[in-house]
């Protein structure tokens, strides 16, 4: 992603996505590395969280009760995850990826798809998205392709 438009950003309102009801419990993820100039499939734990910004937000709704899917972005180090929060066991989070200059409907990656397994968060790894659009999508655990929610593109 451009760092202009990335930072222009950072202040801006966030847009969200709901999956369904859900516990609550600590993200988990792999050790990262401190300040990579790209990464790729890094663990964004280990970055600095002044530093952070969560660009698009998405809910996936079902009950009374809702789930968070988030876009978030290291602007230092280039670098795109996504983020589940207030989920439950088997809800799934990915981050799609494509080169800035594909238009709206052309392919994408899916990249990090990971779910939750215990507790109610989890973050997808770190993936370089320097020059890429990069969005945040999730299916609430035992729903099909009607409950999958994303993120705008970033």
């Amino acid at each position: 992603m451009p760092n202009g438009r990335m930072c222009a950003s950072i202040g801006a309102a966030l847009v969200t996505v709901v999956v369904g009801a859900a516990p609550a419990v600590a993200e988990t993820g792999p050790a990262a590395a401190a300040t990579p100039a790209y990464c790729n499939n890094d663990d964004p734990a280990g970055f600095p969280p002044d530093q952070m910004s969560s660009p698009r937000s998405t809910w996936l709704r079902g009950d009374p009760s809702y789930t968070e899917l988030e876009l978030r972005y290291w602007a230092k180090g280039e670098c795109a995850w996504g983020r589940i929060t207030n989920g439950v066991v088997g809800d799934q989070i990915w981050v799609d990826r494509k080169p800035a200059s594909q238009v709206a409907n052309d392919p994408h990656q899916q990249l990090g798809a990971t779910q939750i397994t215990s507790g109610s968060s989890k973050y997808t790894y770190a993936w370089d998205d320097h020059n890429f659009l990069m969005r945040t999508c999730g299916r609430r655990a035992g729903g099909g392709t009607d409950t999958i929610r994303c993120t705008a593109w970033f």
